[in-house]
């Protein structure tokens, strides 16, 4: 069995959205449908800021207010906290063998 090892790869997230968006394509065209593309193309654009380690950008995806319901310890309320916790993640993972 081979085993797989984190990486911090944008072309991943970029190739799972983009497929994401592909099987949206796919599907009948209706209000609804029309809802979710849109959806899609904002997770998307969060994605690729996200890769690009652009956190000041997730003023653009998420509320000052917004609830986290599941805290890393010791983590702040609203978006400072997310974009802490998202600093630490990124710091880790990018401290991890084996990642760009």
């Amino acid at each position: 069995m081979r085993l797989l090892t984190l990486k911090a790869d944008p072309s991943v997230s970029r190739y799972l959205c983009n497929a994401a968006i592909a099987l949206l394509v796919a599907l009948p065209m209706n209000s609804t449908r029309a809802g979710e593309l849109a959806h899609a193309a904002i997770a998307h654009r969060f994605y690729v800021a996200f890769n690009a380690r652009n956190l000041d950008s997730l003023d653009k995806f998420m509320a000052e207010d917004i609830v986290d319901h599941n805290p890393a310890p010791g983590q702040t309320y609203g978006l400072a906290g997310v974009k802490s916790v998202a600093t630490r993640f990124l710091r880790a993972v990018l401290r991890h063998p084996g990642t760009q």
